[in-house]
């Protein structure tokens, strides 16, 4: 079960058992991975990504060396599993935009279809069997003490200040992806999002409801900001494979518009829920925490 934090005891402690808690569901997800290898390795890369935000986070008290260390190993973990992570998102955010887009249900983009569900089948990852995953699950349980040694902030106010640094770097890259056609820039805005989220999120047994809203909106945004590169990842992959896909000019004009006006819509979405998200100067979101 997950820890959370409450608002008595030292909180250094509490942070520590926190990081505890989220390599045991590293591990645990890992070895749902043996038989349900799609929701094991969602969870796990979900977990990674938490752990690798509250790093962001901490940056200053456990040092640079520590930091780019763990880093590496838990970015390590989500990369070995990001093209089977891959393979089964490019079918599903496929059948979903066939299903809002009619011209995409013609017969010349069953070669899609095709090429999409074969790639899942053949996954890297299925040949590697259980014992992949139970390995993978060791050596994440095997962290689970990592930040016994570090000396964390005893109290949430020592904190502020990491945290107004991780809101000013969202709000500074939401600026950026916003006047930027590069498709790189709204990736940074979502990363940096997603570090802010996940930190946040952390608090919430600390504060009241009306924070709690505040937290599930930037988790909102970020889900948005996700399916916006689900289709960019869609598009990149395509692309690659233009040619073994053989379709004809049209149908292929066909397929990258209704992909570009499905990510660009998700992305203005994005930074709608960014325009209330992010509106504040990073003092003043930081007195509300």
């Amino acid at each position: 079960m997950r820890y959370r934090l409450n608002p008595s005891g030292n909180f250094g402690k509490q942070l520590q058992r926190l990081i505890q808690s989220i390599n045991e569901d590293i591990a645990v997800a890992l070895l749902q991975a043996c038989r349900d290898p799609e929701t094991g390795v969602h969870q796990t890369r979900k977990s990674c990504k938490e752990i690798r935000a509250l790093l962001r986070l901490l940056r200053p008290q456990i040092g640079v060396e520590a930091f780019r260390h763990h880093q590496a190993r838990y970015r390590h973990v989500a990369g070995v599993l990001s093209g089977s992570r891959d393979a089964m998102v490019m079918v599903n955010t496929w059948r979903a935009l066939q299903d809002e887009r009619q011209e995409l249900q013609a017969e010349g983009f069953d070669r899609v279809t095709a090429m999409l569900t074969e790639r899942a089948r053949e996954d890297p990852l299925t040949s590697k069997g259980q014992a992949f995953f139970v390995d993978l699950a060791l050596e994440m349980e095997a962290q689970r003490f990592l930040a016994r040694d570090w000396q964390l902030p005893r109290r949430l106010e020592d904190l502020k200040p990491n945290f107004r640094r991780l809101y000013r770097k969202a709000r500074d890259a939401e600026r950026r992806a916003l006047a930027s056609d590069d498709i790189d820039d709204f990736h940074d805005f979502r990363k940096r999002s997603k570090d802010l989220f996940y930190s946040l999120r952390i608090l919430i047994p600390l504060h009241d409801k009306r924070f709690k809203k505040q937290v599930q909106a930037f988790e909102g945004m970020t889900e948005v900001q996700g399916l916006a590169n689900d289709h960019a990842v869609l598009a990149e992959y395509l692309e690659t494979h233009r040619e073994s896909l053989g379709l004809a000019a049209d149908d292929e004009q066909r397929l990258t518009a209704a992909i570009q006006d499905r990510l660009q819509a998700l992305q203005a979405q994005a930074h709608e829920w960014a325009e209330a998200l992010l509106k504040d100067k990073p003092r003043v979101f930081v007195k509300r925490l």
